[in-house]
């Protein structure tokens, strides 16, 4: 599997069969950014003739021939704005790739929408190692990975002001004198074809309350739309995780310890 921290400058194709579904062929694992057919695609051979061929190398330069069309119908926009129209106007291919989930892309380019529909605004999937909002951590961690569900535009993602982790302190009480702020340091430098970001947490965390806070009103794409935290298809709501560490969970050995009489 490719390493996340080495996705950066480029983008990552796997390739696709006549059904959608993966390639035999085709590698896969996180950090691939997009699929595209290549799978028996037709192609030019020596002296003038045609036949099928397959690969990621036919996949790769289907993905960036719509890269092509998109810069062609845009010819103002940056490289960055190029490839969040690419990655974010493809087809969702979850449900025919059982078993790939976040291991594919799981979205195939899609020439037509890449052309003609406006981007929605950029979106945050997850933050591995915290529960659902509102949940329990019960385990010690001293990292925090932010998983990007598009293009970002690099200086918003850098600027740490737009990244937030709170205590609310002893009153349990969010918005007054007590609340603290845990210092994050970004270990990641974002780049495009970056799938997600690691900060470190400065110490560990209390059993307490907390808000992982990603703030809509900085972070943006290479468009300057802003961050729609909540995914209602509307660009300015935070992304918030609101969680309480306890102590860890302690399991007990049911087996009676000096046998039985």
């Amino acid at each position: 599997n490719p390493n996340r921290q080495n996705m950066h400058e480029s983008l990552f194709v796997a390739s696709t069969n006549s059904t959608d579904g993966r390639s035999g062929f085709t590698n896969y694992g996180i950090g691939i950014d997009i699929s595209a057919p290549g799978s028996s695609v037709l192609s030019t051979e020596p002296d003038g003739t045609y036949g099928t061929k397959s690969g990621t190398s036919m996949a790769a330069p289907n993905a960036a021939g719509v890269a092509a069309l998109i810069w062609s119908a845009n010819p103002t926009w940056t490289r960055d704005q190029v490839a969040a129209q690419l990655l974010g106007t493809a087809d969702d291919i979850y449900a025919l790739n059982p078993g790939y989930e976040g291991l594919l892309a799981s979205v195939l380019v899609n020439s037509n929408r890449a052309v003609n529909e406006t981007l929605a605004p950029p979106e945050i999937e997850t933050v591995a190692e915290l529960p659902t909002s509102g949940g329990v951590l019960t385990e010690s961690i001293s990292t925090l990975t932010v998983e990007l569900a598009n293009i970002f535009d690099k200086t918003s993602i850098e600027n740490i002001s737009n990244w937030e982790l709170l205590s609310d302190g002893a009153d349990n009480i969010f918005g007054n004198s007590d609340d603290y702020i845990v210092p994050l340091t970004l270990q990641t430098e974002y780049l495009i074809g970056t799938n997600d970001l690691e900060f470190s947490i400065g110490g560990p965390l209390a059993q307490e309350h907390y808000r992982f806070r990603a703030i809509s009103g900085g972070l943006t794409d290479p468009f300057g739309t802003a961050l729609d935290g909540n995914g209602d298809g509307t660009a300015g709501d935070d992304f918030i995780v609101e969680f309480t560490v306890a102590a860890p969970e302690i399991a007990w050995d049911l087996q009676e310890p000096f046998g039985s009489l």
